[in-house]
């Protein structure tokens, strides 16, 4: 539930006692998948009670019992002050902008993560800056006789050579620049 609720926060929470339960309510329940006491928010009631976090961007996979439900946070107490923490459409209402914000956060990535990938497949960034940005590469004996390779870029570690997976460990975004085909010829048994 954050942003709403940090860790160290202090929740008031009362419980229904036959008092209708609303979406948009933040409930505590008893999750018997995790068992343990989880904050979430009522999203939907027919035909079975769906909950969210916030800050989760889909609806939690199960849904959970009336009788598992502890009762309703009223406020949360934030070091020095209180704040009301509604439920109903208004809880509803102040929730929707984060999930929309990460709905949209989560495919901009996805687009963006292809075209990262495309970009560096085809090489045009790296040969576009390749007269300008130039790497090294180093040969590090561990205490252990092991050989290490890391490429550097200034006095930036851009990538290392993993042995035990034998393959190269590249940063972001640094595979732009760095031809994993010449870097697969490299290796300390080469």
């Amino acid at each position: 539930m954050n942003p709403l609720f940090t860790e160290g926060d202090y929740l008031k929470v009362i419980p229904y006692n036959g008092k209708k339960i609303r979406i948009g309510d933040v409930i505590v329940f008893h999750s018997l998948e995790k068992n343990r006491q989880i904050v979430h928010r009522i999203v939907s009631l027919n035909p079975v009670i769906r909950t969210r976090g916030d800050n989760n961007a889909h609806i939690d996979l199960h849904p959970v019992l009336p009788e598992n439900i502890l009762g309703k946070v009223i406020s949360v107490q934030k070091k020095d002050r209180t704040i009301a923490v509604y439920g109903g459409i208004y809880g509803l209402l102040t929730a929707f902008p984060r999930w929309t914000w990460l709905t949209w956060k989560r495919n901009l990535f996805c687009t963006l993560h292809l075209v990262y990938l495309f970009l560096s497949k085809s090489g045009v960034v790296r040969r576009m800056l390749s007269l300008w940005i130039k790497t090294d590469l180093y040969y590090i004996k561990d205490n252990d006789g092991t050989i290490k390779m890391i490429i550097r870029l200034g006095h930036r570690t851009i990538a290392t050579y993993q042995p035990q997976k034998q393959c190269w460990s590249i940063r972001c975004p640094f595979r732009l620049i760095i031809d994993e085909r010449y870097l697969s010829e490299r290796t300390p048994e080469a």
